[in-house]
């Protein structure tokens, strides 16, 4: 877990060592699975399934040469966004989203930039920004925490679900996103979209701050340092 001005932000898990990995394959079923059908297991589920599959017991991997994005950026679209989770939510919040401490932690979604990236367009904290691709555009307050200069991050758990105004479509993150996937892996294209910035408003003349717990996500000093009231905890 790593933290952006104190807000935790999924990382990759440390792999375990050799001396605490499970090295046996396949893991013995707690339970047979069945299919709908037959009151037999499903065929894919069986340990002699999976030794078929690989005497070896280990994943195949499939290597293949780099490629350039299909859309790299240029002039009109500069920057390079990118989407990804927070800690505190699963997906599209369909559950995180119910369970009040975690939605009181990241009820709203932020636009993630490096300081440079965001001043050099007279950009503050909690700020309204607009980011655009040429596919559509999202519009939320900046935080100013990124690390990498010409990088935006979004995240993609906020959607329309849960919206008052079911035609305000500047929300998802996916609103900017290519309809594009790996031909092998099936893995959408997410990572790779050129974008560009303008801001909105400020903080103070209609910006909408960031409203969070988490102190480190406030969108101003003030903000920050104000303990929550004890009947809204």
């Amino acid at each position: 877990m790593t933290e952006c001005n104190g807000r935790a932000r999924k990382s990759h898990p440390t792999a375990p060592s050799a001396s605490t990995r499970n090295t046996s394959f396949p893991p013995r079923p707690t339970a047979a699975r069945t299919t709908a059908t037959t009151s037999q297991p499903a065929p894919n589920t069986t340990p002699d399934a999976y030794r078929q599959h690989d005497p070896a017991g280990k994943a195949v991997l499939k290597a293949a040469h780099y490629l350039p994005p299909h859309e790299p950026p240029d002039d009109t679209y500069p920057l390079h966004l990118t989407t990804g989770r927070s800690v505190y939510h699963w997906h599209t919040r369909t559950k995180t989203a119910r369970v009040p401490e975690l939605n009181d932690a990241a009820p709203e979604m932020w636009i993630e930039l490096h300081p440079d990236d965001a001043h050099s367009q007279d950009i503050d904290e909690g700020d309204l920004v607009r980011v655009s691709s040429r596919r559509g555009e999202v519009e939320a307050p900046a935080v100013l925490c990124g690390s990498h200069l010409g990088l935006v991050f979004v995240p993609f758990h906020y959607g329309y679900f849960d919206q008052t105004d079911p035609g305000r479509h500047n929300r998802a993150a996916n609103e900017l996103t290519r309809t594009e996937w790996d031909p092998v892996s099936k893995q959408p294209v997410y990572k790779v979209t050129p974008v560009r910035l303008a801001k909105v408003a400020d903080a103070e003349a209609g910006g909408r701050p960031v409203v969070v717990t988490d102190p480190g996500l406030a969108a101003t000093e003030e903000s920050a340092g104000r303990d929550t009231p004890e009947e809204e905890r």
